[in-house]
């Protein structure tokens, strides 16, 4: 029965010389989150390698969860288990009475970062990151700049620093989570919180449980596949006249710019549309959002490559959509963007860090002045 609510199960097989710090944390944790809770588990396969399971469920699924991970791990009274994530905190007394083990609480701020540096330091890109995707519009190749978008593309593009092929660090980790956030990642594994926001993945939920109805990433991004934005959104033939001496360049007549403006310019209501175009709109307002910070940030720092965290970005679709994005704006066409196989950095990292840890973390945790840029 609790197999029947799991959403995922992936795994990555590791160097187990690379987990010994697990020890104290039983080789797995929870990450219950606002939206999904996220479980790290560990498998002994017995060549010197372990596989880390990263297995996911909805949080109306939570009690299925704990019964999942219960039933991976044979976890006894004297053993203890690391959790991190808001509803960790929230459910602790509930983790504990399930799984009849003592919990370690790990700070989310920290456990997020220590998986992901985990993974950079340790493993291939190829391994832990997708293919990058194809873009499957070809309109966004057709775009002929005007001259003052053309400057101000040149100029951002020269903020962009030099990195050679391969090289992960330094990075920006772009995560998209209930909440969203930008951080700045060193060799070192030092940290430096550039941004942070709240109209993210939660948000994005609840616009389409009320607009699409449903709040399932996977539904949702499934019926954004299908959609087709220019049926809801304000294309570049309703704004700019269609002339080679344009300003503004020339663009496709067909592509979509304003997300949701034939609402208003055609007082369209919601039943005039289908919830796959509503669907697919929505993606791209958070996306375009979401990206635009993460962009400018980028320049600011002069920084090339850019790792994508976070369950949103596991549907192809999204992933899509930001390379469209790079297409049309600025320096993020010469940007390097990764998108992680795995949305469970802060379980993999709450497994690997101590109480210890976390207090050194935040002793060397810097928040960005945006006064000044942090290569100066």
């Amino acid at each position: 029965m609790d197999e029947e609510h799991l959403v995922q199960d992936d795994s990555l097989r590791v160097d187990a010389a690379l987990l010994t710090k697990m020890r104290d944390s039983s080789f797995a944790a929870i990450d219950r989150g606002s939206t999904l809770t996220k479980i790290l588990y560990t498998v002994d396969i017995g060549d010197g390698n372990y596989d880390l399971h990263f297995a996911t469920f909805r949080n109306k699924h939570f009690e299925s969860a704990l019964n999942y991970l219960k039933a991976k791990l044979q976890l006894n009274a004297d053993r203890r288990l690391h959790v991190t994530g808001v509803g960790s905190n929230l459910y602790g007394d509930r983790i504990k009475e399930t799984l009849g083990v003592n919990t370690v609480f790990i700070d989310e701020a920290a456990s997020q970062f220590v998986g992901l540096y985990f993974l950079l330091r340790h493993l291939p890109l190829e391994t832990i990151c997708h293919p990058l995707p194809q873009c499957s519009d070809p309109i966004f190749d057709q775009i002929q700049r005007g001259e003052t978008f053309q400057r101000l593309r040149d100029a951002r593009v020269a903020l962009i620093k030099e990195q050679a092929s391969g090289e992960k660090f330094p990075c920006l980790f772009a995560i998209f989570g209930s909440s969203a956030g930008v951080v700045l990642v060193r060799e070192d594994g030092s940290i430096e919180v550039k941004h942070r926001h709240l109209l993210a993945g939660k948000s994005f939920l609840g616009a389409c449980q009320l607009l699409v109805g449903t709040g399932d990433y996977q539904r949702v991004l499934d019926m954004a596949a299908a959609g087709k934005r220019g049926n809801i959104d304000t294309q570049v033939r309703d704004i700019l006249a269609d002339s080679p001496n344009s300003p503004y360049g020339k663009m496709p007549a067909t592509m979509p710019f304003f997300p949701f403006g034939k609402a208003v310019d055609f007082n369209k209501s919601l039943e005039d549309c289908r919830p796959e175009d509503v669907a697919q709109s929505l993606v791209s307002s958070f996306i375009i959002n979401f990206m635009n910070v993460v962009t400018f940030l980028a320049c600011f720092e002069g920084i090339r490559n850019v790792f994508f965290g976070g369950n949103f970005f596991q549907h192809e679709f999204a992933r899509q959509e930001v390379v469209k994005f790079s297409k049309l704006f600025g320096a993020s066409s010469v940007m390097s963007f990764n998108f992680l196989k795995t949305g469970h950095t802060a379980a993999l990292g709450a497994a690997l860090a101590s109480p210890s840890d976390v207090v050194d973390f935040f002793a060397a945790m810097k928040v960005a002045d945006l006064g000044r840029s942090s290569q100066q």
